[in-house]
C-alpha cells in the first residue's frame, strides 16, 4: 500500500468523518434553539420533548437495518442517501411553521444520521489495516464531540449575528447538499470486501441470542448509563442551567462540556477497562461517578465553572456505553458481533427518545420543576450501578 493509496483512504475517511460531524450537529441543535423553537411553534414541554426525541427514535430503530443497507448498496450510495436525507430534513425544518412538519423533519434527520457512526466504522475497516483501528476509533469519538460543541455557543453566535435561526439551519442544509456532492465525487469502495452473514445465519444468531439474559443485562446497562447524554446534551440541559441563573449563551457553552467529557472519557475509560478489568469493575466506577455528579448538578446552586466541571464528568461517566460494546465483544469472543453491536446501539439511542419525553411529561402534565423532573437521571445512574454488579462476571469471563 503506497502513499497514493493512503491519500485516497484518508480522503474517504475525512469525508465520512465530516458527515459524522454534520449529523451530530443536527442531532443536538434543539438544545441551544430551545426558546426559539418553543416560540416559533408554540410548543409545550411535551411537544418539544417529542420534537427532540423524534430524531433518536428513528436513529435507534435503523441501527440494525443500516448495516444490511451498507452491505447491499456500498459506502458511496448509502452515505449519499444519508447526507441528502439529513439535508432535506434541515431544509424542511428551516422553512416550516408547522410543529408536525418540524417533527417529521427531525425524523428525516434521524434516518440520515443513523448511517454516520457505522459508515465511518465501515470505511475504517475497508480502507485501513487493523493496526490503525485504535487511533481511528479514538479520533471518531473525539470528532463526534465537535458537532455538539459547534451546536452550542457558536450556533447561538451565528443565530444572533444573522438574526434568524431559520437562516442558520437553511445554510446547514445547503452545506449538507454540498457534502453529498463531495461523497459522489470522492468516496469509493474499499479494497477489503466485508464478510457478511447470510439471511439464515442472521436469523439463527438473533433467535439464539436475542433473549440471552447476559446480553439483555448489557443492553439495560447501556440504556441507563447513556440516557443523561441526550437528555441534557440535546434537549433539557440549557433549560436546566438557565433556571440556575446562567444566560442562554453561558448555558449553551456549558452543555458543550458534556459532549467534551464523552469524547475524552470514552478512550480514557476504554484504556482503563483494558488495563484493570480483572481487578476493578470499571462499569461500576463510571456509574458511581455519574450518580454523584448528576445529583450535584440538579440539586446544588452552581456557577458556570462548577456546571461545566460537573457536565464534563457526567459526559465521562456516560463513556460506560462505549464500554458496553467492549463487554459484548469479549462475551461473544470469535462469534459474529455486528448484529449485537447494532442492537446495543439501538438501545442506547432509544434512551434519547424515551427519557426526554418522560421529563417533558413530568414538566408539562405534573407541573414539576425542571430539576425535580430530571431526577430520573440519578435514578438511571443508580440502576446502571446495580446492573454493573451483575456484569462483573461477564467482564472477567
Amino acid at each position: 500500500m503506497g502513499t497514493k493509496y493512503y491519500i485516497r483512504a484518508c480522503t474517504v475517511w475525512l469525508i465520512g468523518a465530516t458527515f459524522f460531524f454534520y449529523e451530530f450537529f443536527l442531532r443536538v441543535l434543539p438544545n441551544s434553539l430551545h426558546q426559539d423553537i418553543v416560540n416559533s411553534f408554540h410548543a409545550t414541554a411535551f411537544s418539544f420533548s417529542l420534537f427532540g426525541g423524534a430524531f433518536y427514535l428513528c436513529y435507534s430503530l435503523l441501527q440494525v437495518p443500516v448495516g444490511f443497507l451498507f452491505d447491499k448498496y456500498g459506502i458511496k450510495k448509502s452515505l449519499f442517501f444519508a447526507t441528502i436525507t439529513c439535508a432535506l430534513g434541515a431544509l424542511l425544518f428551516s422553512l416550516t411553521s408547522s410543529l408536525y412538519v418540524a417533527i417529521f423533519a427531525r425524523c428525516l434527520m434521524g434516518i440520515g444520521a443513523a448511517f454516520g457512526f457505522l459508515g465511518l466504522l465501515i470505511i475504517s475497516t475497508q480502507w485501513f489495516p487493523m493496526k490503525y483501528m485504535g487511533i481511528l476509533s479514538g479520533s471518531t469519538q473525539i470528532l463526534g464531540t465537535l458537532g455538539p460543541i459547534l451546536a452550542g455557543g457558536p450556533l447561538l453566535f451565528f443565530v444572533n449575528y444573522l438574526d434568524s435561526w431559520r437562516l442558520v439551519i437553511l445554510i446547514s442544509a445547503i452545506l449538507g447538499i454540498f457534502l453529498a456532492v463531495l461523497i459522489l465525487i470522492f468516496v469509493k469502495e474499499g479494497t477489503k470486501a466485508a464478510e457478511t452473514l447470510s439471511k439464515q445465519e442472521v436469523n439463527s444468531e438473533i433467535k439464539s441470542n436475542l433473549l440471552n439474559k447476559k446480553l439483555i443485562t448489557i443492553y439495560f446497562y447501556a440504556f441507563f448509563i447513556y440516557c443523561s447524554i441526550p437528555t441534557l446534551g440535546a434537549v433539557w440541559g440549557v433549560s436546566l442551567l438557565q433556571t440556575k441563573g446562567l444566560s442562554i449563551t453561558q448555558a449553551s457553552y456549558s452543555v458543550a462540556f458534556l459532549w467534551l467529557g464523552l469524547g475524552i472519557g470514552s478512550p480514557f475509560f476504554g484504556l482503563m477497562y483494558d488495563k484493570f478489568k480483572d481487578r476493578i469493575n470499571m462499569l461500576f466506577v463510571v456509574s458511581l461517578l455519574g450518580f454523584i455528579c448528576v445529583c450535584a448538578l440538579l440539586f446544588l446552586h452552581l456557577n458556570q465553572i462548577m456546571s461545566m466541571t460537573l457536565l464534563f464528568l457526567i459526559g465521562c461517566s456516560a463513556a460506560g456505553q462505549t464500554l458496553s460494546f467492549t463487554v459484548i465483544a469479549n462475551y461473544r469472543g470469535q462469534k459474529p458481533k455486528s448484529i449485537f453491536f447494532g442492537i446495543n446501539n439501538t438501545v442506547v439511542m432509544f434512551s434519547g427518545f424515551i427519557v426526554p419525553i418522560i421529563v417533558g411529561v413530568l414538566v408539562n402534565s405534573f407541573n414539576l420543576d425542571i430539576s425535580l423532573a430530571l431526577s430520573i437521571l440519578p435514578i438511571a445512574f443508580l440502576a446502571a450501578l446495580i446492573v454493573s454488579l451483575k456484569l462483573s462476571r461477564i467482564q472477567r469471563g
